[in-house]
């Protein structure tokens, strides 16, 4: 797939196109729906990048589950801060239900290790995790916490669209594109 004319200027090139995307969603929402059959699912998407990864794959499950979404933040432009804020769980009953926590990228480990640590004293049935991209990088934490679901496996390149964002920007595109550094005044 081409690069779109109007993203031409902040982006180097297409890594996902969306039918790639949507098939390895599909995928998942089967294996997702095998693994939690019989079980008390909550979906929990951790914004903001994950909230079309987790909208999509919510309604590729074909079995009941609740959705709930949290906050936690760690990137100032293309870089992780090394800090994680987290909000929004305070209000979520997860007691006895089983917890997969659907975020947008995993890349050093960090957010994945502060949500989990959140998590593991909220009387969870069970925790794990799906990632709609996991990203091979050496800056990964010394022990990082399992990723049990990944739908694609990406180099360590800054990547946006499906979620993902420069900035708060290009969230809405339906494929994933590496971010044209050159860009970054604009």
């Amino acid at each position: 797939m081409e690069v779109p004319q109007a993203f031409a200027d902040v982006l180097e090139r297409v890594l996902l196109p969306e039918d790639k995307i949507r098939a390895r969603v599909a995928e998942l929402g089967q294996e997702l729906s095998s693994a939690y059959a019989g079980k008390h699912l909550v979906l929990l998407g951790v914004l903001t990048g994950s909230f079309m990864f987790a909208a999509d794959l919510s309604r590729a499950i074909c079995l009941q589950h609740e959705v709930h979404f949290m906050k936690a933040s760690s990137y100032k432009g293309t870089q992780s801060t090394g800090s994680v804020a987290i909000s929004g769980l305070e209000k979520i009953s997860l007691e006895g239900k089983h917890v997969l926590i659907v975020e947008d990228i995993v890349d050093t480990g960090l957010t994945m290790k502060r949500i989990r640590d959140a998590l593991a004293e909220r009387g969870c049935a069970s925790v794990a995790a799906v990632s709609f991209l996991l990203k091979n990088t050496s800056r990964r934490i010394a022990e990082p916490p399992a990723v049990e679901y990944i739908a694609f496996e990406v180099e360590d390149e800054f990547v946006v669209g499906y979620g993902l964002d420069y900035d708060q920007r290009l969230r809405h595109l339906p494929f994933v594109g590496i971010f044209r550094s050159s860009s970054i005044s604009q």
